[in-house]
């Protein structure tokens, strides 16, 4: 079994998704986990992210993170996925997680292709609820961000983000305190909140047809 194809991952994204219990290893302390009343009082706005995987010629694919430029809000120079809030113009969530991906890193339209979708999340401290999608993006990745919401783009290995050594507990300083927080650590890269969340999903996923097919 090869893990860097479109079809191992498609067949991985059509079982029942781990959720809240994938969450939950890599939240912030004191995160609101709201049930389904709550969240319908809360009225959070909703968005889409895109997970794009692609052949970086080894073993295992490799995925595209950016840094969010500076600005005067609560995910201000941190690590995401692209992705943003729906649209009116958009017809679902997935085409909201494309079109932002297509905006904010210059991917081809053409290359997208979409998987399956994550659990969503609720993200507590900007009243978001985002849908995770992953995509396979064919051909080579030549992504440039657009300067007006990307401060750097960077890529990483699904092997590197599986590896114990790269995760630990690290002092995050959020809106002037200080958290004890999970997070992963790839190259002096500290991905933490909820972009560390799906992506723990995404791992355990992962882990699970590896070992199925390997076993």
């Amino acid at each position: 079994m090869c893990f860097n194809t479109k079809h191992f991952w498609n067949n991985l994204l059509n079982v029942n998704l781990p959720g809240d219990n994938a969450h939950r290893k890599f939240s912030p302390p004191e995160r609101l986990v709201p049930d389904q009343k709550t969240l319908s009082q809360l009225k959070p706005k909703e968005a889409a992210v895109l997970i794009l995987l692609f052949d970086n010629n080894d073993k295992t694919p490799h995925t595209l993170l950016m840094q969010r430029v500076a600005y005067n809000g609560v995910h201000s120079k941190q690590i995401s996925f692209p992705g943003g809030k729906k649209e009116q113009n958009d017809s679902s969530f997935s085409d909201t997680a494309i079109r932002e991906c297509i905006e904010e890193v210059g991917a081809k339209r053409e290359a997208i292709d979409i998987l399956g979708r994550l659990s969503t999340l609720y993200i507590p401290p900007s009243n978001f609820l985002v849908h995770p999608f992953v995509a396979w993006y064919d051909g080579k990745p030549q992504f440039k961000g657009n300067p007006q919401e990307v401060d750097r783009l960077f890529t990483v290995s699904i092997d590197a983000l599986n590896d114990e050594k790269n995760r630990s507990i690290k002092s995050i300083n959020v809106r002037n305190k200080t958290i004890e927080c999970p997070a992963f650590d790839v190259d002096n890269n500290i991905i933490w909140g909820a972009t560390a969340m799906i992506i723990n999903e995404l791992l355990e996923i992962y882990r699970t047809g590896f070992n199925k097919s390997t076993s």
